[in-house]
């Protein structure tokens, strides 16, 4: 057996007792769950030191579906850009990209989904309209009308649902849409890269062992969320919006397949703005001054 094999047992051994977990600490579909921000044992309390620490700018609202966290960085003048991470992890997955946003002038919005990070995991469904209903129950709040709307793969898809109910100023993609369908094996190699990927699993790991509402929102998010089967909502986008979409998609990307569903992708949205880079899944991670560099390029068209 090689690595990779043992790798994949590991992993498969361990989805099940999460699900296993799931079926005893989640007690029905209604009750309202906790977040990161309920974590007391100094285990959690010191990887969330380090891996999600906050400050001043970090805020807590209640929203109609109960409490989102968010924080802003970057000058209160610079161009408005929100970004909506991916499932598994929290707002804070790319800190060296939100800084890369920060250097190039960007006033930054990144908020937890809801049942992930410090956001609250309420008894809802956790589809588009879930998510979609946050996003726009955040900007409401903090009276953004016009913004860039950036996502990484669950996020896109987010971001997607979002542009096709209001339109916006523009929007980028980073792995828009998953095949979830896509063998292990090949998931792993095309995910994300050393060194990156210490911070990531990190954060992960937040959720999956310290979050006592996650395991209900992931397990809903893969049935009903913005994942897979999108192609109306894609077509529609990339009728309105032209050429006020940036997809930035990796060549290794396996996860959102890039020779599969990048070539998708360019069928429905043909006016997008679509660059192809080398790397994986989250090569907004692994390649955080270039990509940021084509989203300021972008936003100055």
């Amino acid at each position: 057996m090689g690595l990779l094999d043992s790798v994949l047992v590991v992993a498969a051994s361990g989805v099940l007792t999460f699900f296993l977990a799931y079926l005893v600490v989640v007690p029905n579909d209604t009750d309202s769950l906790g977040s990161l921000s309920s974590v007391t044992d100094s285990t959690g309390c010191a990887m969330l030191e380090q891996f999600y620490p906050q400050d001043d700018d970090h805020h807590r609202v209640k929203l109609s579906q109960g409490k989102t966290h968010y924080f802003f960085k970057g000058p209160v003048d610079g161009k408005r850009i929100v970004f909506i991470h991916g499932i598994n992890v929290t707002a804070y997955v790319f800190p060296q990209t939100l800084q890369a946003l920060v250097d190039q002038g960007f006033r930054v919005l990144a908020y937890d989904l809801l049942g992930m990070g410090y956001t609250d995991a309420p008894g809802v469904k956790y589809d588009s309209d879930t998510y979609t209903a946050q996003l726009k129950d955040l900007l409401d709040h903090i009276g953004w009308e016009k913004s860039v709307i950036c996502g990484h793969s669950l996020g896109g898809g987010i971001a997607t649902e979002f542009a096709d109910r209001y339109p916006n100023e523009n929007y980028v993609l980073f792995g828009g849409r998953a095949l979830l369908s896509q063998r292990a094996k090949k998931h792993l190699q095309g995910f994300i890269a050393p060194p990156y990927n210490v911070h990531m699993y990190n954060t992960q790991l937040l959720n999956f062992k310290h979050n006592p509402g996650f395991a209900r929102c992931y397990f809903k998010t893969v049935q009903h969320g913005p994942i897979q089967n999108r192609d109306a909502t894609f077509k529609r986008v990339g009728k309105a919006f032209g050429d006020r979409v940036l997809c930035i998609w990796a060549k290794g990307d396996t996860t959102c397949d890039f020779k599969v569903e990048g070539a998708r992708f360019q069928e429905y949205m043909p006016d997008a703005n679509f660059v192809a880079l080398e790397g994986r899944h989250t090569v907004l991670g692994e390649q955080p001054i270039e990509c940021v560099q084509l989203i300021s390029q972008f936003t100055e068209q």
